[in-house]
């Protein structure tokens, strides 16, 4: 990994945030201090154009292509060949790393290419990375592609110590001289999500090779001297260690958010309440205390708690879920009524509306409908042509609405265009969260005075239902992350 004595390149019009992530991870390589760098910037703070810059300086400094595999997303594959493509000259090296597990086989053995983009469910393909070993077949041995360079996009995917993707990972990043992870949410819900993510990028150099010396050097089980019947751990950070954890986390990255990196407009928060139906409240009650209620003849049953949240966010954004699948939307859904009302005043601004059922998508066109407003989808149902040709009549065209799911629309688009987004339900995924946040208030909303985000929700006559306790705990986790990842608060104390 000789580096040394070559220059920086730094392009035109870049962000100082980038300037600056790129310069100190490209110093460090090439004074030899490591082969690896982390950026966990905010969403919409060009993580990816910071990426490919470091890549485009690697690949002049060693005078060809470095053999590189990034993996992503689904939904962002296009977007990096895109913007790999734009913003250097390497886009005639990339191969799209898609299809059907024989097919990328063949790719990845036949291609001449040299940067495969790929997603993580590639990581679980028999033949790709890693073949069944040993007598049952469980082993995986690992099939050494010669890999240069390694980038993780939304590292938080690998966050896990247990999956078996993480353990592919591993591998492969123990043979790889460049590894990179990017991410604006490394730690979704628990600060133990570093250890895997940064086993991949530095080797174990920071937190070690095992998960569980590195659990019990950082955190305590609270629930260690329980005698009763049942005993469940609950591990929190150790006094003292969470300072330990930054100032590791922050020796190989580079973290900045939006407030500090850009000039954004106000992000403006609000809550919405809408009072359940008579009908919606009492299946609601009944899931809830019975786990089990009724619509008609036909009955919605939860037998796991997991399942039991489900059903209890489904009722409250407005529809049930039977046995049989049948999805039925309650006739009177005082919620959609509250979403026409906030439609009927949005003037001539453009307004995302996300939702996390596939129910709710089409009562909401409907409201957008009988309001004479242009809408468009981007569900995760739609094709990339389709995809596409939305974000366009959105961005460009005189679709005012943008109908949404955050696992699909949240990630890789630019919908900067909108002024307001709605969340009319939600799922409890941290990452979702985030992700759809910044689709609109990001580099570039600069053109709007503010960014209004609404979050809807339903309530009893009892009080709050579990969409409120939901919306809670996402903004508690986020409060997790921002402690292990907020290290200038710590140098300035």
């Amino acid at each position: 990994m000789q580096t040394s004595g070559n220059k920086i390149f730094l392009p035109e019009g870049m962000w100082d945030h980038q300037k600056q992530a790129v310069t100190r991870a490209l110093t460090d390589h090439a004074t030899m201090k490591s082969g690896y760098f982390g950026l966990l910037h905010e969403q919409g703070c060009g993580k990816t154009y910071t990426e490919i810059t470091i890549l485009r300086n690697l690949f002049t400094w060693h005078k060809k292509a470095l053999k590189t595999i990034i993996f992503c997303p689904q939904i962002v594959i296009d977007n990096w060949s895109k913007e790999i493509d734009r913003f250097s000259k390497c886009g005639q090296f990339v191969q799209k790393l898609q299809g059907k597990g024989t097919d990328r086989i063949r790719i990845l053995k036949e291609s001449k290419k040299s940067i495969f983009i790929t997603n993580y469910e590639s990581l679980d393909m028999d033949g790709l990375f890693w073949v069944a070993a040993g007598k049952d077949g469980k082993d995986r041995k690992y099939i050494d592609h010669g890999f240069e360079m390694l980038i993780l996009d939304e590292s938080h995917r690998a966050k896990s110590h247990t999956a078996k993707r993480t353990k592919i990972l591993i591998r492969m990043a123990d043979r790889t001289p460049y590894r990179y992870i990017m991410s604006g949410t490394p730690i979704l819900n628990n600060p133990m999500d570093v250890w895997a993510q940064f086993r991949i990028l530095d080797q174990g150099k920071l937190f070690g090779d095992n998960f569980f010396a590195f659990r019990n050097t950082y955190f305590t089980d609270k629930q260690a001297g329980w005698t009763g019947d049942k005993r469940f751990s609950k591990w929190v950070v150790q006094d003292g260690a969470m300072e330990v954890i930054q100032k590791k986390v922050a020796s190989c990255t580079s973290r900045v958010t939006k407030e500090e990196c850009l000039d954004l407009p106000p992000l403006v928060m609000t809550r919405v309440s809408s009072s359940m139906s008579t009908k919606q409240e009492k299946c609601y009650e009944e899931m809830r205390d019975k786990l089990i209620t009724y619509l008609g003849d036909k009955a919605c049953v939860a037998t796991l708690a997991l399942t039991k949240m489900l059903r209890l966010l489904q009722i409250a954004s407005g529809y049930v879920k039977t046995d049989e699948g049948e999805e039925i939307s309650f006739p009177d859904n005082p919620k959609l009524k509250d979403l026409k009302d906030i439609l009927e005043d949005i003037g001539d601004q453009k307004v995302i509306i996300w939702a996390a059922f596939k129910q709710n998508y089409a009562d909401i066109a409907k409201v957008c409908a009988s309001l004479d407003l242009k809408h468009t989808f981007l569900t995760g149902n739609e094709t990339a042509k389709q995809k596409e040709k939305a974000v366009l009549d959105f961005t460009k065209g005189d679709a005012q609405v943008m109908i949404s799911s955050p696992g699909a629309g949240g990630t890789g688009v630019n919908l900067t265009a909108a002024s307001m987004m709605v969340y009319f339900s939600r799922s409890h995924n941290l990452g979702d969260r985030l992700q759809s946040l910044a689709r609109n208030h990001r580099g570039g909303s600069e053109i709007h005075d503010k960014i209004t985000c609404i979050d809807m929700i339903s309530v009893c006559k009892s009080g709050p239902s579990i969409e409120q306790s939901v919306l809670d705990a996402l903004d508690s986790k986020e409060e997790i992350a921002g402690q292990i990842l907020n290290i200038r608060k710590l140098l300035t104390t």
